[in-house]
Parts: C-alpha cells; sequence; structure tokens
C-alpha cells in the first residue's frame, strides 16, 4: 500500500487469506479458498490484528498520513462486516487514525517513577545506584519503558555499576552477554562480530525494502543475503531471545534491537543519512536519533543545520507586538502588563508545522546529551522559543518549544524558564508548567529564581490533604538539583498532618464531657487553638509555613522585613485572642465612665472583634455562595444537555462551540475529561484553524493536550516514544464479559 495505490477491502482480504494459509499443508489452504468467503458473511471470524504501527505503509508514512486514515477505516469496516468480530494492537506513536472507531480502548500505562525505583531496589541496586541513574539526563527517560528499564538493569549488572555512555552501549552490553565466543567457536564455528555483521545486514535489508516492516519470511532471507552465515545466527539470536520465528518468518524480538543494527550500519557508512526521514518521521527516524549520540562531529552537525532549518520553515502570522519584546531594560512588570493586552503570533497548522515540530522533537532526542553542536544556533532559538511562546496561540507548540530549552546552556535556560514562568503567573496552565519543571531536571544546580518558581509550583499541586506528597518527595530527592524541592514537600507533609492534628485535638478539648476533667490542663486549650488559627489562616488553601519559611530564606533583605513584619502581626493578633478566653471578663459589664483608659481600650477591642467576626461570617456565606453558583451551578443544566447528546464522533466545530459556551472552568475541564473518557472521535477542522484556547488556562491545556492526541503528536517527553500500547476492541456479546 502506498499513497498512490491506497488500501481497500479487496486488498486487506488477499492479505489476510495470504497470512493464513501460509505454512498451512495443502488441504487447509483448499478449506480456506473454498470456505473463506462463506464464514465470513456469517460473521464467524474474530480478527486480531497486531502491531498496526508496524505495518510497512504505516511505517514509511508520518503520523498523521492520510494512508495511515484511510487503513484504520478500511480494517475497521472489513472487521466488523456481516457480524464479525475485531481486535486491534498497535504503539500509541502511529496509532490508527479516529476511522477505526473502536467501543472499547484499553491502554498500557508507562512505568511510574515509583514503579521504576521499586524494580531497582528489588534488583538490590544500592541508593547510590539509583542516585547516580536518576541524574544521568540522557538514560533517565529511558527507564520508563519496561524493555528499556531491563536493558539498564543488566547494564548495570554486568558494568559493575557503571552506567552506560549511551542508549548504543546498552544493547552492546546485552549482546555481549549473551554471545559467548567460546560457545560460538565451538558450536557454530563463527565470532560474535559475525552474528552481529548477519543481524546488521538482515536490519539493512527490511529498512531499505519498502515491501516489509519489521518482519520478513526466511526464504526471502535466504535469497537476498548468500555469503552470511544466516541459518546459524537465526537460531543463536532465536536461542538467545534476541529474535523470534512463526510460520517461516522472522522479526527481532523488539523493535529497539532492529534500530540499533541500523544505527551501526549508519556508523560504519555515514554518507548516506536518510536525514529526510526526521521531518516525515518515518522508518529511520528512532535509528537515526541513536546514531546521533554517537556520530562524529562534523555529520551530526550536518543533522542539527538541517533540522534547524526546517524548524525555520514555520509558518506563521507575526504579531504587531513583536517588536520590544526582545527590547533590553524592560521591567518584569512592565512586561506582564504588554502581554496581558498583546496580540498573539498566529501558528499556521499545515503540512510544514508538522514538520517543523518532528525536527524540534528530534533535536531534543537526539542532542540533549550534546547540546555543545546547537552552539551556532543557541541565540536564535532562544529568540523563537520566546517568541513563540509568549506571543503565540498553539499550546502544543509552546509545549514542544519548553522541552527544548534543554538544549540551552545552562545560564540560557533557567533565564527562558524564571521568564516563562513569569508568563504563566498571569494565566496558570499545568500542561505548560509541567514540562517547564521536567525541562529543570535537565539542568545542573539550580539559581535561587528557578527554585523560587519550582517552590510555587510544587506548593500548588500538593496543597491538597490527600496528595500523595511523600512519594514525590522520594523521587525527587533522587535528582541532585531537585533535592531542594524534596525537602521542602518532606516539611509540607509534616505541616498537612499537624494542621489535622491541630484541630481534631483544638475540637476535643472544647466538648462538654471534657469540661471539669482537664484540671491543669486549661491552658492548652488556647494554645490548640492558636495552633488552629494559624494553619487556618496560614495553610489553607494558599499559603503554607513551609512555603513561607523556604522563601523567605529565599527572599532578599527589603522582603525578608516585609514577610517579618506580616507574620509577626499575625502571631500577635492570634495570641491575644487565644488569651482572651483565660482573661476574667467581667470588667466587660461595667459603665464605660468607671473604666480607666486601658480597660476601655480592651473593651472596644473586644466589641470590635466580635463585629468583625460576625462580618466576616456573613459575608463569607454569601461570596461562597456566590462562588458556588458561578462556578458549580450556572454551567450544570447546559453541561447535562451536552452530555446527553455528546456521540462518538464530533465535529470540531461543535467541540469548540460547547468549549465557549461553558463558562466555567470547572465544567470546562470536566467537558474536555468526558470526551477523553468516551473516546471522542473529532471531525472536521477547528472554526479558527486551531482549539478555543481560553488564555492559555487550565482547561486549555487539558484540550491541548488531547487535541496533540488527535494530531498525532501524543507521545512522550525526550523521545520514549514506546512507553505503552493499546487495544481497540469493538464492542460485542464475547467480549461483554471480559469488562
Amino acid at each position: 500500500w502506498t499513497p498512490g495505490q491506497p488500501p481497500n477491502p479487496g486488498s486487506l482480504e488477499r492479505f489476510i487469506l495470504q497470512a493464513l494459509m501460509e505454512g498451512q499443508p495443502p488441504a487447509t489452504q483448499a478449506f480456506l479458498r473454498r470456505h473463506y468467503r462463506g464464514l465470513y458473511r456469517m460473521g464467524r471470524f474474530f480478527f486480531l490484528f497486531d502491531s498496526f504501527d508496524e505495518t510497512p505503509a504505516v511505517i514509511d508514512s508520518y503520523e498523521h498520513s492520510p494512508l495511515i486514515d484511510k487503513l484504520s477505516e478500511v480494517i475497521y469496516l472489513y472487521g466488523l462486516d456481516g457480524g464479525n468480530h475485531l481486535l486491534l494492537a498497535s504503539r500509541e506513536f502511529k496509532r490508527p487514525s479516529g476511522r477505526f472507531a473502536a467501543d472499547v480502548s484499553l491502554h498500557i500505562r508507562p512505568l511510574s517513577e515509583e514503579m521504576v525505583i521499586e524494580s531497582l531496589e528489588k534488583a538490590n541496586f544500592s541508593e547510590a545506584a539509583i542516585k547516580q541513574l536518576y541524574n544521568n539526563h540522557n538514560l533517565r527517560p529511558l527507564i520508563k519503558n519496561p524493555f528499556s528499564l531491563s536493558l539498564v538493569k543488566d547494564y548495570l549488572k554486568y558494568n559493575n555499576g557503571n552506567l552506560p555512555p549511551n542508549q548504543l552501549a546498552l544493547y552492546e552490553s546485552c549482546l555481549r552477554s549473551r554471545l559467548d565466543p567460546n560457545v560460538l567457536a565451538e558450536e557454530y564455528g563463527l565470532q560474535p562480530l559475525d552474528i552481529i555483521n548477519t543481524a546488521r545486514a538482515v536490519a539493512a535489508f527490511l529498512f531499505e525494502d519498502p515491501r516489509y516492516g519489521l518482519t520478513i519470511e526466511l526464504q526471502e532471507l535466504n535469497r537476498q543475503l548468500k555469503g552470511y552465515p544466516l541459518n546459524a545466527t537465526i537460531k543463536l539470536l532465536r536461542d538467545q531471545r534476541l529474535a523470534r520465528l512463526g510460520k517461516g518468518r522472522f522479526s527481532f524480538i523488539h523493535r529497539k534491537f532492529h534500530e540499533y543494527f541500523v544505527a551501526l550500519n549508519f556508523r560504519e557508512q555515514p554518507e548516506g543519512l536518510p536525514i529526510e526521514d526526521i521531518p516525515l518521521d518515518a522508518r529511520n527516524r528512532d535509528a537515526l536519533v541513536l546514531y546521533c549520540e554517537i556520530a562524529e562531529e562534523p555529520r551530526a552537525q550536518e543533522v542539527v543545520q538541517y533540522c534547524w532549518q526546517e524548524l525555520q520553515k514555520l509558518n506563521f502570522e507575526p504579531s504587531p507586538d513583536e517588536s520590544w519584546l526582545l527590547g533590553p531594560g524592560m521591567s518584569k512588570n512592565e512586561r506582564q502588563k504588554r502581554l496581558k493586552k498583546a496580540q498573539p503570533r498566529k501558528i499556521i497548522i499545515n503540512d510544514q508545522y508538522y514538520q517543523s515540530v518532528n525536527c524540534l522533537r528530534f533535536l531534543v532526542d537526539g542532542f540533549t546529551s550534546r547540546k555543545h553542536l546547537l552552539e551556532p544556533y543557541h541565540r536564535e532559538l532562544s529568540e523563537f522559543i520566546l517568541f513563540n511562546v509568549e506571543l503565540g496561540d498553539d499550546l502544543i507548540l509552546k509545549k514542544f518549544l519548553i522541552e527544548s530549552i534543554a538544549l540551552q546552556p545552562q545560564q540560557e535556560a533557567e533565564r527562558l524558564i524564571v521568564r516563562i514562568f513569569d508568563k504563566l503567573t498571569l494565566a496558570p496552565n499545568s500542561y505548560l508548567q509541567e514540562s517547564l519543571a521536567n525541562a529543570s531536571r535537565y539542568l545542573g544546580k539550580l539559581s535561587t529564581p528557578v527554585l523560587e518558581h519550582l517552590i510555587r509550583f510544587y506548593f500548588l499541586r500538593t496543597r491538597t490533604l490527600g496528595y500523595p506528597t511523600a512519594k514525590e518527595a522520594r523521587v525527587l530527592k533522587l535528582s541532585d538539583n531537585f533535592r531542594p524541592l524534596a525537602r521542602f514537600l518532606e516539611v509540607r507533609e509534616i505541616e498537612k498532618w499537624l494542621f489535622l492534628a491541630g484541630v481534631i485535638l483544638a475540637g476535643v478539648f472544647l466538648l462538654d464531657p471534657w469540661e471539669g476533667r482537664v484540671d491543669g490542663w486549661q491552658w492548652v486549650v488556647p494554645v490548640l487553638l492558636m495552633e488552629a488559627a494559624l494553619f487556618i489562616f496560614v495553610v489553607i488553601p494558599w499559603f503554607s509555613v513551609a512555603f513561607l519559611s523556604y522563601m523567605f530564606w529565599l527572599a532578599d533583605a527589603r522582603t525578608k522585613g516585609f514577610m517579618g513584619m506580616i507574620v509577626g502581626l499575625l502571631v500577635v493578633y492570634l495570641v491575644f485572642i487565644s488569651r482572651m478566653g483565660a482573661m476574667n471578663t467581667d470588667f466587660l459589664a461595667a459603665p464605660d465612665e468607671a473604666l480607666p483608659l486601658g480597660p476601655k481600650m480592651a473593651v472596644w477591642a473586644y466589641n470590635i472583634i466580635i463585629v468583625l467576626g460576625l462580618a466576616w461570617g456573613i459575608f463569607s456565606v454569601f461570596f461562597i455562595a456566590y462562588l458556588g453558583y458561578k462556578e458549580y451551578l450556572r454551567d450544570l443544566p447546559r453541561f447535562r444537555k451536552i452530555r446527553r447528546a455528546l456521540g462518538r464522533s464530533v465535529p470540531r466545530a461543535t467541540i469548540a462551540q460547547h468549549f465557549q459556551s461553558l463558562r466555567s472552568p470547572h465544567y470546562r475541564k470536566k467537558y474536555i475529561r468526558l470526551l477523553r473518557e468516551r473516546e471522542v472521535t473529532p471531525a472536521g477542522d477547528w472554526p479558527d484553524g486551531k482549539p478555543p484556547y481560553e488564555k492559555d488556562d487550565e482547561a486549555s491545556g487539558l484540550l491541548a493536550q488531547l487535541e496533540q492526541q488527535w494530531r498525532g503528536l501524543g507521545y512522550s517527553l525526550f523521545g520514549i516514544r514506546d512507553e505503552g500500547n493499546s487495544l481497540w476492541v469493538d464492542r460485542s456479546p464475547l467480549l461483554d464479559g471480559a469488562y
């Protein structure tokens, strides 16, 4: 199948029959030829399509290719015609398009940080070894993938706990541990190099011939690769679980081994690098990432230059406010005011957009560990990032540009992170803030301004009592540059439980049954009340003692003085309130003229506090009622109506209309989650060419994540493109018991 010869039901049926009859005896083949059509019309088949993304036509296509769209539609319609059943498996990368409108989608999640640490600890790796791994910027993204994690553990095991210099070393170590030279010489008369050269020849043939994906018939290999010890190599690779054999077909055990051998070919013959596959995200792309980690500098610089030129071809309509954006001497407050009123730079979504984004992601994947090769482009890349993040109107592009900050030198990267965090204070967006936090992991020791912004970000994430702060702190502690954040979160966890304990104990001591039974402990009540009041005022919902203390430590002298004054006044006020209960208040009933000035002031203060407390209570009730209506009740009827009418396939114009009609951020976020839960397939284009982002707020970030998935740009940070697989199933009586 090619763009000029797209798939159709007839060609798909021929492919299925060929696969069914391959390796079968003549009687079985005759039965299939005679009865296949009848069984198909009667709905007797349950089709299982594995590795959609490894289909030859898909490997050579970019992610949003019309060919993938057509193949998805043909498989879906053919597999369900006549009452047949269908299941399809694929990686998220180059998954079926929305034309494959399955009723059920099952997604395999990547390993969480806690699961990775637990796996390493079960393998008896020391905490020092785990810390060393988490501080390696080149290897850390790999370990969320179970296959790559197993390679890393094997390398550490066979290399005395030392880390590999690059990804290729992982595969070299795996092969070296399984290809025993003595066994090869005794049983096969071969050396490890003979096996590796033969595997390289197989990988090269598969990648160069568009008829094949990652699987090939043994007969074809024997015809094409004469002069190689093919049979011995295949048997050995299969016995060592490095290859698969089935029905006369060969494939490597994992596509990463396939890419490794292709990368070795690039290293030996770098003259004809297929760099044109990078903007198209075609079959050689991942092998080129592996190669670029070890390529000689002249070759690597050619790749960098090619990607940079493609990135600069991004189409957009300039903003009239771009002239002042990079101007020197502008204060943070002045820039924030201008950004609020600035007109956006309109990014044009077309084929060049995808090619530019693919090249940007390739630079991040292939050169984060060799960022010195981008030194000629550091200034231009920095300006490109600022223009498109601060003024651009495409959240997905902003996310990828934020990830590319990892390519900048330390000082410039920190400047960009602080400036973008400042911009996000105007409209907090966890979709972009999370990317900024991840980009910070790839730097050295962090400066005070970066730590201030990260503290604010992690504080807002962990302010709920049930948030697993301790788990997150444990992960952050493994990274040297994030260890101050880990200490902050550990104190934050203690602080949240102290707050809860203070409130509970204060309530217990105030209960009537306790009256008269706590002689000698009366002083505890005002102390606990003061503690509870302190935490109520300071901890819930936006501030905390740990947060204020840490910011106090980071702040300059003037800010420290102001913060100290505020905290001092608050403590004095709370101490005064806590002592009011222990005072003899008989003087409050005395006439004013009978009291000297001091008691008069105490009476006035007491009455003022009571009046203010009542006024604040009444105001709070009305304010909470207003917020409840504005946030939860006003949009409820409209949301219920949208939910009832929501189908499996919805035009993007309708999605935009629904999103903009919901005025509450709560229901906009709930609507996006509803689209995700129901696996809604979008159709058509957005009314203005892109999603209706509402001032880049949190709900817009969720919509951008969903659009990233719909556009086929949904794999993870720094090149981990096969973390998770997915199954798409049509709902049928045969499957209903499985869910």
